[in-house]
């Protein structure tokens, strides 16, 4: 009955479940807020850099966001996340095709 009482103890679980709630909704609403802050603070100097008229400013710009574009793909190349790289990636399945 140990098992039981620590994992599935339902009065204890319905007495913290208002803190649990009120804690989950203030980290996620901070942790949101901040990544948008911080999103637009990265996201807009690239995306003027990639509007530039300049060429090389232009091209930095560029290469700037097609580096941070493949950040998602890079950690899907990792080992556990081999497989699902192969029907995500822009490379064509039919590379993958023997």
């Amino acid at each position: 009955m140990g098992f039981w009482n620590t994992f599935f103890n339902s009065s204890y679980m319905l007495a913290v479940l208002p803190e649990i709630i009120r804690v989950g909704i203030i980290n996620t609403l901070s942790i949101s807020i901040a990544a948008t802050i911080v999103g637009i603070l990265i996201g807009m100097p690239m995306s003027l850099l990639a509007l530039s008229r300049v060429a090389v400013i232009r091209a930095l710009g560029e290469i700037a966001a097609d580096l941070v574009t493949g950040v998602k793909p890079a950690f899907d190349l990792a080992p556990f996340a081999i497989p699902s790289s192969l029907y995500t990636s822009s490379v064509p399945r039919q590379m993958f095709v023997p």
